[in-house]
């Protein structure tokens, strides 16, 4: 799923070089840079990134701003991207309350995680942010 992102930059643009890290700007392909590209806004696909040392992934989106008239020089701005991802998490046990000795036929069993998971990092309020969905 990509991500929109709008860029508030005023009038008067003459271009704008978006680049990131972390994702790339087309849905299963390693576009990470697009000179000259859209004015407004552009749509990331953040990575599967892996955590490192506990901390949250992130990536980061840049536009570069090349104004015609009114500004001087490259105006730079960039957007850091916390991202959720389980990429190198090891998920702790699997429990299940079902008997081990299943009869035959259709038989319903429950498995659930042994605790609680949670992505890595923290949010900004130092809370865990609990894994709710583990496909």
């Amino acid at each position: 799923m990509g991500y929109y992102y709008v860029l508030d930059a005023g009038s008067n643009i003459a271009r704008v070089n978006w680049t990131v890290s972390g994702g790339s700007f087309s849905l299963g392909s390693s576009q990470t840079s697009i000179p000259g590209g859209n004015f407004y806004g552009i749509t990331v696909y953040w990575d599967n990134v892996k955590s490192t040392n506990g901390s949250t992934p992130q990536g980061k989106l840049t536009a570069e701003v090349y104004y015609s008239s009114g500004v001087s020089g490259v105006q730079s701005a960039s957007y850091t991207q916390k991202i959720k991802s389980l990429n190198g998490v090891t998920p702790p046990s699997l429990t299940s309350k079902t008997s081990t000795n299943l009869d035959y036929g259709v038989q319903n069993i429950t498995v659930l995680l042994g605790q609680k998971f949670y992505y890595p990092g923290q949010t900004t309020t130092g809370d865990k942010n609990l894994v709710t969905k583990y496909e």
